[in-house]
Protein backbone atom coordinates (compact mmCIF):
# COMPACT_ATOMS: atom_id res chain seq x y z
CA UNK A 1 0.00 0.00 0.00
CA UNK A 2 1.22 3.48 -0.82
CA UNK A 3 0.90 6.83 0.85
CA UNK A 4 -2.59 8.10 1.63
CA UNK A 5 -3.42 11.42 -0.03
CA UNK A 6 -4.86 13.51 2.79
CA UNK A 7 -4.32 16.99 4.24
CA UNK A 8 -1.09 15.94 5.95
CA UNK A 9 0.52 14.89 2.64
CA UNK A 10 -0.38 17.82 0.34
CA UNK A 11 2.47 18.42 -2.13
CA UNK A 12 4.14 15.05 -1.55
CA UNK A 13 4.94 12.74 -4.45
CA UNK A 14 4.32 9.03 -4.99
CA UNK A 15 5.41 6.84 -7.91
CA UNK A 16 2.94 4.25 -9.14
CA UNK A 17 4.18 0.70 -8.43
CA UNK A 18 3.11 -0.60 -11.86
CA UNK A 19 2.71 2.40 -14.17
CA UNK A 20 5.93 4.20 -13.10
CA UNK A 21 3.99 7.45 -13.44
CA UNK A 22 4.53 10.08 -10.76
CA UNK A 23 1.60 11.52 -8.80
CA UNK A 24 1.42 14.48 -6.44
CA UNK A 25 -1.07 14.79 -3.60
CA UNK A 26 -3.35 17.83 -4.05
CA UNK A 27 -6.44 19.06 -2.18
CA UNK A 28 -8.71 17.18 -4.58
CA UNK A 29 -6.71 13.95 -4.53
CA UNK A 30 -3.86 12.48 -6.59
CA UNK A 31 -2.77 14.44 -9.67
CA UNK A 32 -0.73 12.78 -12.40
CA UNK A 33 2.65 14.37 -13.19
CA UNK A 34 3.81 13.71 -16.75
CA UNK A 35 6.60 15.44 -18.65
CA UNK A 36 8.98 14.25 -21.34
CA UNK A 37 12.67 14.21 -22.14
CA UNK A 38 14.08 12.82 -25.38
CA UNK A 39 17.14 12.64 -27.63
CA UNK A 40 17.64 10.60 -30.80
CA UNK A 41 21.17 10.38 -32.16
CA UNK A 42 20.06 9.11 -35.56
CA UNK A 43 18.10 12.34 -36.01
CA UNK A 44 21.36 14.31 -35.55
CA UNK A 45 19.98 16.02 -32.47
CA UNK A 46 22.85 17.78 -30.74
CA UNK A 47 20.91 18.59 -27.56
CA UNK A 48 18.60 16.61 -25.34
CA UNK A 49 15.06 17.99 -25.17
CA UNK A 50 14.53 18.52 -21.44
CA UNK A 51 11.64 21.02 -21.37
CA UNK A 52 14.12 23.67 -20.19
CA UNK A 53 15.55 24.26 -23.68
CA UNK A 54 12.99 27.02 -24.22
CA UNK A 55 14.68 29.04 -21.48
CA UNK A 56 18.30 28.53 -22.52
CA UNK A 57 20.25 27.13 -25.46
CA UNK A 58 22.67 25.56 -22.95
CA UNK A 59 20.06 23.21 -21.51
CA UNK A 60 20.32 19.69 -22.91
CA UNK A 61 23.96 20.02 -23.94
CA UNK A 62 26.18 16.91 -23.81
CA UNK A 63 29.52 16.92 -21.98
CA UNK A 64 32.28 14.52 -20.92
CA UNK A 65 32.28 13.51 -17.26
CA UNK A 66 35.63 12.25 -15.97
CA UNK A 67 37.71 11.76 -12.84
CA UNK A 68 40.05 14.65 -13.76
CA UNK A 69 38.83 16.83 -10.88
CA UNK A 70 40.08 14.10 -8.52
CA UNK A 71 43.48 13.88 -10.18
CA UNK A 72 42.46 11.07 -12.52
CA UNK A 73 43.47 10.67 -16.15
CA UNK A 74 40.61 8.67 -17.67
CA UNK A 75 39.37 9.76 -21.08
CA UNK A 76 37.14 8.90 -24.01
CA UNK A 77 38.66 7.99 -27.37
CA UNK A 78 36.25 9.40 -29.95
CA UNK A 79 36.10 8.15 -33.57
CA UNK A 80 36.31 11.74 -34.89
CA UNK A 81 37.57 15.05 -33.57
CA UNK A 82 35.22 17.00 -31.31
CA UNK A 83 34.29 20.67 -31.60
CA UNK A 84 32.23 23.16 -33.54
CA UNK A 85 32.64 26.84 -34.35
CA UNK A 86 31.69 27.84 -30.81
CA UNK A 87 33.18 25.13 -28.57
CA UNK A 88 36.11 22.79 -29.27
CA UNK A 89 34.64 20.25 -26.83
CA UNK A 90 31.21 20.09 -28.48
CA UNK A 91 30.20 16.54 -29.39
CA UNK A 92 28.23 17.47 -32.56
CA UNK A 93 30.72 15.77 -34.96
CA UNK A 94 30.61 12.57 -32.88
CA UNK A 95 26.80 12.52 -32.89
CA UNK A 96 26.75 12.97 -36.68
CA UNK A 97 29.37 10.26 -37.21
CA UNK A 98 27.88 7.69 -34.81
CA UNK A 99 24.18 8.50 -35.15
CA UNK A 100 24.52 8.94 -31.40
CA UNK A 101 27.53 8.84 -29.12
CA UNK A 102 30.15 6.13 -29.57
CA UNK A 103 33.78 5.55 -28.77
CA UNK A 104 35.99 3.88 -26.19
CA UNK A 105 36.08 4.43 -22.45
CA UNK A 106 39.79 4.52 -21.56
CA UNK A 107 40.23 4.14 -17.81
CA UNK A 108 43.28 5.73 -16.20
CA UNK A 109 45.02 5.23 -12.86
CA UNK A 110 43.41 4.52 -9.50
CA UNK A 111 42.11 7.54 -7.60
CA UNK A 112 43.94 8.22 -4.35
CA UNK A 113 42.58 10.34 -1.50
CA UNK A 114 44.07 12.10 1.53
CA UNK A 115 42.88 9.38 3.93
CA UNK A 116 45.02 6.87 1.99
CA UNK A 117 41.92 5.25 0.48
CA UNK A 118 41.55 4.74 -3.25
CA UNK A 119 38.81 4.03 -5.76
CA UNK A 120 38.57 2.78 -9.31
CA UNK A 121 38.77 5.41 -12.07
CA UNK A 122 35.63 6.50 -13.92
CA UNK A 123 34.68 8.07 -17.25
CA UNK A 124 31.48 8.83 -19.14
CA UNK A 125 29.18 11.49 -20.51
CA UNK A 126 26.30 13.58 -19.28
CA UNK A 127 23.84 16.23 -20.32
CA UNK A 128 22.51 19.38 -18.69
CA UNK A 129 18.88 19.45 -17.62
CA UNK A 130 19.00 23.22 -17.10
CA UNK A 131 21.75 25.73 -17.89
CA UNK A 132 22.88 26.23 -14.31
CA UNK A 133 24.80 24.37 -11.59
CA UNK A 134 22.85 26.19 -8.91
CA UNK A 135 19.26 26.13 -10.24
CA UNK A 136 17.88 22.70 -11.03
CA UNK A 137 14.79 21.54 -12.87
CA UNK A 138 11.91 19.36 -11.72
CA UNK A 139 12.17 16.00 -13.54
CA UNK A 140 9.61 14.16 -11.40
CA UNK A 141 7.21 13.80 -14.32
CA UNK A 142 9.73 11.84 -16.40
CA UNK A 143 8.89 8.79 -14.29
CA UNK A 144 12.40 7.47 -14.84
CA UNK A 145 14.84 7.17 -17.75
CA UNK A 146 14.96 5.02 -20.89
CA UNK A 147 18.25 4.60 -22.75
CA UNK A 148 19.43 2.74 -25.87
CA UNK A 149 22.91 1.63 -24.79
CA UNK A 150 25.66 -0.88 -25.41
CA UNK A 151 28.87 -1.13 -23.42
CA UNK A 152 30.24 -2.07 -20.00
CA UNK A 153 28.23 -2.00 -16.80
CA UNK A 154 27.49 1.65 -16.11
CA UNK A 155 25.95 4.04 -13.61
CA UNK A 156 23.27 6.58 -14.43
CA UNK A 157 23.35 9.39 -11.89
CA UNK A 158 21.13 12.36 -11.11
CA UNK A 159 23.08 15.53 -10.25
CA UNK A 160 21.43 18.06 -7.90
CA UNK A 161 21.88 21.81 -7.76
CA UNK A 162 24.86 22.78 -5.57
CA UNK A 163 26.27 19.24 -5.70
CA UNK A 164 28.36 18.03 -2.76
CA UNK A 165 31.94 16.89 -3.24
CA UNK A 166 32.68 13.38 -4.49
CA UNK A 167 33.30 11.70 -1.12
CA UNK A 168 30.16 13.20 0.48
CA UNK A 169 27.85 12.64 -2.48
CA UNK A 170 24.15 12.07 -1.79
CA UNK A 171 23.25 11.86 -5.48
CA UNK A 172 20.70 9.29 -6.63
CA UNK A 173 21.86 6.59 -9.05
CA UNK A 174 20.85 3.37 -10.79
CA UNK A 175 22.90 0.60 -12.41
CA UNK A 176 22.93 -0.34 -16.09
CA UNK A 177 24.06 -3.97 -16.66
CA UNK A 178 26.68 -4.71 -19.33
CA UNK A 179 25.10 -4.73 -22.80
CA UNK A 180 26.88 -6.61 -25.57
CA UNK A 181 24.71 -4.97 -28.22
CA UNK A 182 22.36 -1.99 -28.33
CA UNK A 183 19.36 -2.53 -26.07
CA UNK A 184 16.60 -0.25 -24.83
CA UNK A 185 16.68 -0.18 -21.02
CA UNK A 186 13.94 1.37 -18.89
CA UNK A 187 14.75 2.50 -15.33
CA UNK A 188 11.98 3.74 -13.05
CA UNK A 189 12.59 6.32 -10.32
CA UNK A 190 11.71 3.44 -7.96
CA UNK A 191 14.99 1.77 -9.05
CA UNK A 192 17.19 4.71 -8.01
CA UNK A 193 19.09 4.75 -4.71
CA UNK A 194 21.09 7.42 -2.90
CA UNK A 195 24.84 7.13 -2.36
CA UNK A 196 24.12 8.54 1.11
CA UNK A 197 22.11 5.46 2.07
CA UNK A 198 25.11 3.24 1.24
CA UNK A 199 27.36 5.28 3.54
CA UNK A 200 24.84 5.58 6.40
CA UNK A 201 24.44 9.30 5.73
CA UNK A 202 21.15 11.14 5.91
CA UNK A 203 19.66 11.06 2.42
CA UNK A 204 17.45 13.66 0.79
CA UNK A 205 14.05 12.06 0.05
CA UNK A 206 13.73 11.15 -3.62
CA UNK A 207 10.58 13.24 -4.15
CA UNK A 208 12.52 16.35 -3.00
CA UNK A 209 15.68 15.44 -4.90
CA UNK A 210 13.86 15.12 -8.24
CA UNK A 211 12.73 18.75 -8.05
CA UNK A 212 16.25 20.21 -8.27
CA UNK A 213 18.26 18.22 -10.83
CA UNK A 214 20.79 20.06 -13.00
CA UNK A 215 22.31 17.18 -14.99
CA UNK A 216 22.24 13.47 -15.80
CA UNK A 217 25.46 11.42 -15.99
CA UNK A 218 26.09 8.04 -17.60
CA UNK A 219 29.50 6.65 -16.75
CA UNK A 220 31.48 3.50 -16.05
CA UNK A 221 33.87 2.77 -13.17
CA UNK A 222 36.32 -0.02 -13.93
CA UNK A 223 39.77 -1.38 -13.13
CA UNK A 224 42.69 0.92 -14.03
CA UNK A 225 43.79 0.51 -17.63
CA UNK A 226 40.48 -0.95 -18.85
CA UNK A 227 39.33 -0.07 -22.37
CA UNK A 228 35.67 -0.64 -23.33
CA UNK A 229 33.66 0.31 -26.42
CA UNK A 230 30.27 1.97 -25.88
CA UNK A 231 27.31 3.42 -27.77
CA UNK A 232 24.42 5.62 -26.65
CA UNK A 233 21.90 5.95 -29.46
CA UNK A 234 18.88 7.47 -27.72
CA UNK A 235 17.65 8.57 -24.31
CA UNK A 236 14.26 9.58 -22.99
CA UNK A 237 11.90 9.74 -20.06
CA UNK A 238 10.50 6.42 -18.81
CA UNK A 239 7.55 6.14 -21.21
CA UNK A 240 9.29 7.75 -24.20
CA UNK A 241 10.16 5.23 -26.96
CA UNK A 242 13.93 5.09 -27.52
CA UNK A 243 14.28 3.85 -31.09
CA UNK A 244 17.69 3.33 -32.69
Amino acid sequence: EGMICDSSNIGKMEIGPYSNIAYVCQKNGWEELVSEMSWYGNDSEFRVKTEYNQYSENAGGWFVYSDSSLGGNSRIKWPVETGNEYDDKALDPVIEHCNGLCGEFVLGDSLHFNDSSYQKPFIGVGFNVTDSDTVGGDITGWGGISIAYSGPAAIIELVPENEKNYLESDNYFANIPRQGSINAIKISWNDFNSWASLDSQTEVPLNEFLKKVVAIRIYTQLEPGSIESFKIMAIGSYNTPVYY
